[in-house]
């Protein structure tokens, strides 16, 4: 009887915040009413339809065109959305593990542990941790003295964080009489008590310091200061791992992290046989913009090929191996000037990175499609009434 109440309870809580993404999603059409040649009525309804049955958002739709009437009904149920994916993502983990990812620094233990480079943490900022293993810096005067004489070529983001935020990039120290750093990729002078307060005033939040990490070659001829991520996504079987899909994440240089939606960034799929890039993608003002070579740098996007794709697939097995309490996973590989590192684990993984690179939805693959199948998933997508495809 506890266990009917309180999947009931959990229902209605997941009704409650369909109803808040629908006050969302109907404000997005809205303000993009005169953006296509679809009446406005009938993307609502569609849209809606997607939400209900895929999880798909409105922010979703049209950045993946899904209004397009190029795309078949069959070809847009293959889309999965954002809303209620955690459901999906995390149903057959092994519960109690999500900490292993969720902490940047134990994520690092465990990699360095199995024999894998990581990036190198300097010191971690937090009031209350204890690392026995690595310098903790528990107030802010402390953080000023350990940044007066470590603070250059670093990278500092939030131990727990996600797409990015909260993060800040610090080159050279500047010559000048005042304490002041380069804030990278701008170069804009900051002060020690800039950063200070960027890091320090958060509320008990807790930071990872870590030495910056250059981009390879190949790599800085898109952006010499921002260092460009591959994301991988595996699926964990019964036997073995499967690497699915892979997508390369370009910085424009206008941000100090690659992220899709942060400073004009964008994203391009990779071919995981050759390594080659399609054109990569740009989302400005919501809507999906392709580019075959880097807007800012001209570096040529489209058709370039990544030298160590090999290396890469076999890092993210030997990292997937290390983790088996994970069966759906989105890999985040620096490629760096020291070679491939892997810098996070998603366990709740960002798929519209993924599909809209590809221009495919998630269910067009077959190990997907096999893994919702074999794992009667589809009752955990978006509001539970989605139909399982052809398997």
């Amino acid at each position: 009887m506890e266990n009917i109440i309180f999947k009931l309870l959990r229902y209605a809580a997941r009704i409650d915040r369909l109803f808040n993404q629908v006050n969302q999603d109907i404000r997005v059409h809205l303000s993009k009413r005169k953006n296509t040649t679809r009446p406005v009525t009938w993307r609502i309804f569609n849209q809606i339809f997607l939400l209900i049955n895929s999880g798909v958002s409105a922010k979703e739709y049209y950045l993946q065109s899904l209004w397009s009437s190029n795309l078949s009904k069959q070809k847009r149920r293959e889309y999965l959305g954002g809303f209620g994916s955690y459901e999906w993502q995390t149903a057959k983990n092994i519960k109690g593990y999500t900490a292993l990812m969720d902490d940047k620094f134990l994520f690092d233990v465990i990699l360095r542990t199995a024999g894998l480079n990581t990036g190198t943490t300097l010191a971690i900022y937090s009031e209350t941790a204890l690392y026995s293993s690595c310098l903790v810096l528990k107030d802010a005067a402390a953080f000023k003295r350990w940044f007066v004489s470590n603070g250059e070529n670093i990278f500092i983001k939030p131990l727990r964080g996600i797409n990015g935020k909260g993060t800040l990039s610090i080159g050279k120290r500047l010559p000048a009489a005042q304490s002041s750093w380069e804030q990278l990729p701008s170069k804009q002078s900051i002060s020690l008590d800039e950063v200070s307060n960027r890091i320090c005033n958060r509320n008990g939040e807790e930071f990872i310091i870590q030495k910056r990490l250059m981009p390879s070659a190949e790599m800085a001829q898109f952006s010499k200061n921002v260092l460009q991520t591959l994301r991988v996504m595996t699926l964990r079987g019964a036997h073995d791992i499967k690497l699915v899909a892979a997508a390369l994440k370009i910085g424009s240089g206008k941000s100090a992290v690659d992220n899709l939606l942060h400073g004009k960034n964008m994203i391009a799929a990779v071919n995981l046989d050759n390594g080659k890039l399609s054109a990569a993608v740009e989302a400005i003002d919501g809507e999906p913009v392709w580019h075959s070579s880097h807007p800012i740098s001209n570096a040529p996007i489209e058709g370039f090929q990544l030298q160590n794709i090999n290396e890469i697939k076999s890092l993210v097995l030997r990292a997937a191996e290390n983790f088996p309490w994970f069966k759906t996973v989105g890999w985040d590989v620096a490629l760096t000037a020291d070679g491939p590192i892997i810098l996070e684990g998603n366990y709740w993984a960002d798929i519209l990175l993924i599909q809209i690179a590809h221009k495919k939805g998630v269910l067009s693959w077959p190990e997907y499609r096999a893994f919702f199948y074999n794992n009667q998933l589809y009752r955990r997508i978006g509001m539970g009434f989605m139909r399982p495809l052809p398997y």
